[in-house]
């Protein structure tokens, strides 16, 4: 295991961390209990709720990490097996924490939720669970479908999953595993087509990202101008939902900039971001996610502050810290037990398939 946190890409691993605070700054607003911003509470802190609603950025830039480094790669099944283990034992010790301070909270539908996570807890893991499964599948289209074709299938999906739904508030209804889908083929292309690319991702970067706060200052005045609430709530439409096409484009440029950028080995940022699913498990857990968020130094209590983005900063400084000492903890506790159970499971399940089911076919 420290060898795998040693000789990780530095780069990508910064990118991941920088990605796992965007979604806590996104939560802070999203799960604060701050109401969406209308005529009659306009302010610079209710914009600022608006435009840092970054988690789908890091939600593209997670999975098109992902298809970037397993498109040439076998997937290693027991290491989803250890990831849904590590989803379950997070779930269980959570519920019992919460149980011995407020048993009014564990229910007959709580306790199936918490023995079964993979089915009812966290959705960005189980939509990333039944990707990973699908992903040898995938590979064989990618890497047999000619690079033209590949391109216009790209294409293809990002009109249709990201680009009209962009401007028909999601009038389709495509669900995240499709965006999965695109983003896995995005990054997919990137590493197979686009490894010696001149293309100077940190100048568009900074100019995209520049236009996109130009349109949503644009968007605000334009609300307030009108008294229009409607055109207010399209401030978080721009880049907080997973099927903006703007959403989609940040987070190819944030990847293709951070996959340049030139970072010696380091130890620290490695061991940082080995912990950042964990970090992800912990604060989005049901039972933790409303109280850290409405009840624990409550949001809404500085939203018509002037100090209202120190305590934003503060407070994610904090969830991260914590949740980050936290899962090196349950590392130490767990995490060898985690690893040898999931490759006997995995083992098992190898020789029951091999055997039983392939035959019978």
């Amino acid at each position: 295991m420290e060898k795998s946190i040693k000789h990780r890409n530095s780069n990508i691993e910064l990118l991941r961390i920088i990605a796992i605070l965007m979604v806590l700054i996104s939560h802070f607003c999203v799960h604060g209990g701050i109401q969406l911003i209308n005529t009659n509470n306009i302010s610079i802190n209710m914009f600022l709720v608006q435009i840092l609603q970054l988690g789908a950025i890091s939600n593209h830039i997670f999975i098109i990490i992902t298809g970037y480094f397993l498109i040439n790669s076998k997937p290693k099944y027991s290491k989803i097996i250890k990831l849904i283990l590590e989803l379950f034992v997070y779930s269980v010790v959570i519920a019992l924490f919460v149980s011995v301070f407020d048993r009014d909270q564990i229910g007959v539908k709580s306790i199936i939720k918490t023995l079964l996570p993979i089915f009812w807890g966290n959705w960005f893991i189980i939509y990333y669970v039944i990707l990973y499964f699908f992903s040898p599948y995938i590979n064989y289209f990618i890497n047999k479908v000619p690079k033209k074709e590949l391109k216009k299938c790209i294409l293809l999906m990002i009109v249709l999953f990201c680009l009209i739904p962009t401007f028909t508030k999601n009038v389709w209804k495509f669900t995240e595993h499709d965006i999965f889908i695109l983003d896995y083929f995005i990054g997919a292309y990137i590493k197979l087509y686009f490894k010696d690319s001149n293309f100077k991702s940190k100048k568009w970067l900074i100019l995209f990202g520049g236009l996109v706060l130009v349109m949503e200052l644009i968007i605000a005045f334009g609300g307030i101008l009108t008294n229009n609430n409607n055109l207010l709530m399209n401030i978080m439409y721009v880049i907080g939902t997973n099927y903006s096409i703007f959403t989609l484009i940040l987070a190819i440029l944030m990847f293709w900039t951070f996959n340049n950028i030139k970072i010696k080995n380091n130890r620290i940022i490695n061991n940082i971001s080995a912990s950042v699913l964990g970090i992800y498990i912990i604060h989005e857990n049901d039972f933790i996610r409303d109280w850290l968020w409405k009840e624990f130094w409550p949001n809404t209590m500085y939203i018509n502050s002037n100090f209202f983005i120190i305590h934003l900063i503060l407070k994610v400084i904090l969830v991260f810290s914590v949740c980050l000492i936290i899962d090196k903890i349950m590392k130490l506790l767990f995490g060898n037990f985690e690893e040898r159970l999931s490759e006997k499971i995995y083992n098992f399940i190898k020789r029951i398939f091999d055997k039983s089911l392939l035959k019978s076919l």
